[in-house]
């Protein structure tokens, strides 16, 4: 991750609410300003022109402490004029790292599981990550922070300068595909021994750290094979068990008969009962 890339982070991630009114014209300036920057001097311009718009309830959110403010602005102010050489960027890397763990959100506690320990690359000053065309395999840090293999499918220069990678996650649908800065620190073209030592490709893409399973070096024994003599006690049980449940449901079967038998007869009687007590009575009238 290049140093220009993490100051456009952090700006991205503070709300409009917390720095002045014209910041919302200068941004789209600024944002050129950051990525173009040929020395460290100039990114720390442009740092302290962020922190210049800053109003003053934000630094009191972000800094309860005034001191660590004025700490950080210093350091940053003394590479601006000239005062520090810091050709590298070690004093810049070290004063965004505070500011990032300031304004940056924090995953949530039920995201955390589901979290892999994957880190983005970090790049010295005039480093600007891999060049990689449409259709280079490489590996991308997704939003779990884990590394996947992937593919380049669309590459695109924003109007600040920044180069933009579509990265398709091999083994995903279409939607997840992302779009990276090429300075994120989150492209790579290989993968280093290191990443995968220990560790399956399927492992990897499912965020495990699990080392791949091996097959056993212990052959498991053979069981004896059966004898006519059980075989054919074995059919017999077969065949009783089969000619039993047989006679179950034939047993079963005949009992719902008799159950229909009886009901239709009662029924059937009933009905008798209220015809013959109809007769009766029209006999006995016609009397």
């Amino acid at each position: 991750m290049s140093l220009a890339h993490r100051l456009l982070n952090i700006e991205v991630n503070i709300p409009y609410e917390d720095v002045s009114r014209a910041w919302k014209t200068q941004r789209t300036t600024w944002s050129a300003a950051v990525v173009y920057s040929a020395t460290t001097k100039e990114l720390a311009e442009r740092a302290l022109l962020l922190l210049d718009a800053l109003v003053p309830t934000c630094i009191k959110y972000y800094w309860p402490d005034p001191d660590a403010y004025e700490s950080m602005y210093a350091s940053i102010k003394r590479v601006a004029v000239a005062e520090q050489a810091d050709p590298r960027g070690l004093v810049l890397r070290a004063a965004f790292q505070e500011w990032e763990e300031k304004v940056l959100p924090k995953p949530k506690e039920a995201e955390l599981p589901l979290m892999g320990n994957g880190k983005p690359d970090y790049y010295t000053f005039g480093s600007t990550g891999p060049e990689l065309e449409v259709g280079d395999k490489c590996y991308a840090l997704d939003i779990r922070m884990v590394w996947c293999s992937a593919t380049i499918v669309q590459r695109q220069r924003e109007f600040s300068g920044q180069m933009l990678y579509k990265v398709h996650y091999e083994g995903w649908k279409q939607r997840w595909d992302e779009w990276m800065a090429r300075d994120s620190g989150r492209v790579r073209r290989d993968m280093p021994p290191s990443s995968l030592k220990g560790v399956s490709s399927v492992d990897m893409f499912s965020g495990s750290r699990a080392a791949p399973q091996t097959a056993p070096t212990t052959k498991a024994k053979k069981e004896p094979k059966a004898t006519a003599a059980s075989k054919a006690t074995a059919a017999g049980t077969a065949a009783g068990s089969k000619a039993s449940s047989v006679a179950a449901k034939r047993t079963a079967m005949k009992k719902m008969k008799q159950r229909l038998k009886s009901v239709i007869s009662k029924r059937r009687g009933s009905k008798d009962d209220v015809e013959s007590g109809e007769a009766a009575s029209s006999a006995k009238s016609a009397a």
